[in-house]
Parts: C-alpha cells; sequence; structure tokens
C-alpha cells in the first residue's frame, strides 16, 4: 500500500485521509479490510491518482475490488494483477493507461465485472480472457484495440455486457454466440457475424473454382452448419479451420477473399486446374500445398486507389504495374500526407518500414468503385 501511495503521487490525491499515518489500515480513505485485517477493497475513483499502477499491488492476495477509474493514471496494467484469486471488480475505465491488455487477467477466476474503457489500450484481446467463467460485465470501448474478437469470449456463459466499439483497428466478424448478449455496442462496430463471413467467402470459393462440376460438392451452398459442407472442417467454434477439395476437379482461380478465412490452418487443392496466382495472404495457413499447384504467388493486394498511386511513385514505378513482395519489403520510408488514403490493406508487408508518415483529407469517391 505504500508502494502504491508514492507511486501514484498520493501527495497531491484529492482526498488521502490517513494514509500512511499511525492509524490502522481500515480507517484510510478507500481502503476496506476483513476480519483478520487482510485488505479486500482498494476504491479511489476520481480522486487525481498519477503516475503507474505498481506491480506490488499483486501482492494484495485478498483483494476483491479495485475501482481507480476517472482519474490520470498511465503506463500499463501491471501482469501482476493476474495474480488476484479473489479479485470480483477491476474498474480502470477513463485513465490513461497503455500497453496491451495483460493475458494474465484471464486468470482472474472470480472476476465479475472488467472496464478497461475510455484509456489508450492497444493490441489483440488475449484470448485467455475466455476463461474467466464469473465474468457478467466487460466493457472495453474507446481504446486503440486492433485485430479480431477472440471466439473464446463465447465461453463467457455469464455475460451479460460487452461493450467494444469505438477501436477503429478490430477486425474479422463478430462471434455469432455472442449476438445474444442482452448489453451490447454492436451496432456501432463494422463487424459481420462470423458464420455469415464465412459462409459468403466460402460462396465465392465454388464461383471461382467450378463448383457446379465438382466432383462432390455436398452441402456447399446449403443452410446446413459449413461442417458439414464436403471438405470443410470447423472448431468448437464453427469456424472453418480446414479446407480440402483436393482432386476433387476444380478449376479457376482462388479468390482473395479466401484469406478472410483467418482461422485457417490447413488448405489443400492438389490435383486441381488452378489458374492464376496464390493470394499472399494465404502462403501464411501453416498447412497446404500450394507448391503442388504449378502457379505463382500473387502480386500484393492493395484494394485502395491511392495507397497503390502513392506506393507507385514511391518505388519509382509506372501506374497499372503490378506491385510485388520484394517491391514492399524494400520500403523503409513512405510519406503518405497529404492524401485520399481510406485503406492501407498491403501496407502490413513492408516489413521493413521504419518511418510512415500519415495525413488526413477529405474522401473523394474511389475511381476503383
Amino acid at each position: 500500500m505504500v508502494s502504491f501511495y508514492h507511486a501514484t503521487d498520493g501527495p497531491n490525491w484529492q482526498e488521502s485521509s490517513n494514509w500512511l499515518s499511525g492509524r490502522p489500515i481500515s480507517h484510510w480513505h478507500g481502503v476496506r479490510v476483513n476480519d483478520q485485517g487482510r485488505v479486500t477493497e482498494l476504491v479511489l475513483p476520481d480522486n487525481g491518482l498519477t503516475g503507474e499502477i505498481p506491480p506490488e499491488l499483486g501482492e494484495l492476495t485478498h483483494l476483491e475490488q479495485l475501482d481507480l477509474a476517472m482519474n490520470r493514471l498511465s503506463g500499463q496494467i501491471p501482469v501482476e494483477m493476474g495474480n488476484l484469486p479473489n479479485l470480483q471488480e477491476l474498474v480502470l475505465f477513463k485513465n490513461r493507461l497503455r500497453g496491451t491488455v495483460p493475458s494474465e487477467l484471464g486468470g482472474l477466476s472470480n472476476l465479475q465485472n472488467l472496464r478497461l474503457d475510455f484509456n489508450r489500450l492497444s493490441g489483440e484481446l488475449p484470448p485467455g480472457l475466455g476463461k474467466l467463467s464469473k465474468l457478467t460485465g466487460f466493457e472495453i470501448l474507446e481504446n486503440q484495440l486492433s485485430g479480431e474478437i477472440p471466439p473464446e469470449l463465447v465461453d463467457l456463459k455469464r455475460l451479460r455486457t460487452l461493450f467494444l466499439s469505438r477501436n477503429p483497428g478490430l477486425s474479422g466478424c463478430m462471434p455469432d454466440a455472442l449476438l445474444g448478449i442482452e448489453n451490447n455496442d454492436f451496432e456501432h462496430l463494422d463487424l459481420q457475424p462470423c458464420d455469415a463471413l464465412e459462409r459468403g467467402v466460402l460462396a465465392d470459393l465454388f464461383e471461382a473454382l467450378g463448383g457446379d462440376n465438382w466432383a462432390n460438392s455436398d452441402g456447399w451452398l446449403s443452410n446446413a452448419p459449413l461442417g458439414q459442407w464436403h471438405g470443410v472442417s470447423t472448431d468448437h467454434y464453427g469456424r472453418v479451420v480446414s479446407l480440402d477439395l483436393s482432386e476433387n476437379g476444380i478449376s479457376g482461380e482462388i479468390p482473395q477473399t479466401l484469406s478472410r478465412l483467418t482461422r485457417l490452418q490447413d488448405v489443400r487443392l492438389g490435383g486441381s486446374r488452378v489458374v492464376g496466382c496464390i493470394p499472399l495472404a494465404l502462403l501464411r495457413v501453416p498447412g497446404n500445398d500450394f507448391n503442388a499447384l504449378g502457379v505463382p504467388e500473387c502480386g500484393v493486394h492493395i484494394p485502395d486507389y491511392y495507397l497503390r498511386t502513392v506506393l507507385l511513385e514511391a518505388l519509382g514505378k509506372e501506374p497499372g504495374t503490378e506491385i510485388s513482395l520484394d517491391d514492399l519489403e524494400s520500403l523503409t520510408e513512405l510519406n503518405l500526407r497529404p492524401n485520399f488514403i481510406r485503406d492501407l490493406e498491403g501496407l502490413q508487408y513492408a516489413g521493413n518500414l521504419v518511418t510512415l508518415t500519415l495525413g488526413v483529407s477529405s474522401l473523394p469517391p474511389d475511381p476503383d468503385d
């Protein structure tokens, strides 16, 4: 507690009655203890706390409620917070916390309410949060999160409140089992339900690879669960993880949209008449037989017209020229200001990019639309 007081600028708190005094700790402002004198509550919202949350808080193993909302706390959420087995409420909203959400929070087996909204947290939500079996409320809107909503969140059977909006980097799809949560802000997320998205992707594949002429297309384009479509395997959450259409008479060009099956672990298309090229994003699938197809890798898919234009100019290439993976890996700096760019897809392959200058401008119609 002494470490916490000093780390959060205790002398300048709005209220710090009895802290570090000779009075019993139960008389310190915002602190409650149990019959054994162990701290069970630390409640100091809107109290002028600054600085970083010290890792020593993880030593308060009897803590049941921690409420430090509406202060000016910065830095990261300490991983030691995962060492609080009795914690039921963790409330840190409206601070200036940065970094990722620690995966260690998934070990808080008694946690019921988790509020991390209105901070500056980034990175992906850890799948381990799906282990919080007693969680009823989770709010993390207004941060800088990216990546997909982990399907493991559907394991939170007691969840009644889930707010995720205003995290512009969230992508992928919305796990269908979450759609029934009573209190949510999903209407502010531009995410399709996962089942609808994956059915759409497979429908594109069926059309592009001549599905009407396949040797076996049982279940395809039907309302049956995707795991019952020929060659398709799904995981515990109904997400497509494997696609085996080898020796099935497929022909045509693999659509770029297939890379939207982000849980895909294995793709088999051998013995086919595939033409065109292999979308780069699919090369990340760990199990595949692409080398047996006899077609090259695609150039980098860059859907935004203005980003393609800027990249071609930076690379000294003619308009309309294909941009390769080697081209993007050769870039060390890129100036996108001023610009009309709406989508940075494709830029993730510029692995050697050191300096990226961004700008904001009005958005004219895309000439490709």
